[in-house]
């Protein structure tokens, strides 16, 4: 099985070379649903986020408020890195996990969308990274078409 690792800036075209990809038959993982699901209430994340940075993380539900929470962490450096500590552990296992069912399952080509690839040191699952790029324009465009970018 080929590992790619489609990485690059925000508005780059990541999920668009994804979509390609898939259209084409490889299966694609996208790092940042995972850390969606590394948030849900019933994971051990929950609490440790909820024990660093407060309740006024959290919804009404209980749920972790990505919004609040990213306003909180890309403020603040060493939130971030906090933040980093606890999710990325947790979503390099689950990836992981993911991957080495897809090997099983004899799955030709995964593609693992992650921004952070690198940043996060998951490298070591890749065995390809591609990096998307883009002009200027066009990653501003592609912001202002997003809901309050």
């Amino acid at each position: 099985m080929k590992v790619i690792g489609l990485t690059g800036g925000i508005g780059s075209g990541k999920t668009t070379l994804s979509r390609f990809l898939s259209e084409l038959g490889a299966v694609v993982i996208d790092a940042d649903l995972i850390g969606h699901e590394v948030l849900e209430k019933s994971r051990e994340a929950w609490r440790e986020l909820v024990d660093a940075f407060g309740e006024e993380i959290l919804t009404p539900e209980g749920e972790i408020d990505r919004k609040k929470l990213a306003a909180l962490v890309f403020a603040d450096g060493d939130a971030l890195t906090r933040l980093n500590r606890i999710m990325h552990p947790r979503i390099y296992r689950m990836l992981k996990d993911r991957l080495e069912e897809y090997r099983r399952q004899g799955t030709a080509v995964v593609v693992v969308e992650a921004p952070l690839l690198l940043e996060a040191g998951w490298i070591s699952m890749i065995d390809r990274v591609w990096v998307t790029v883009a002009p200027e324009f066009t990653v501003l465009k592609r912001l202002k078409g997003r809901g309050g970018l």
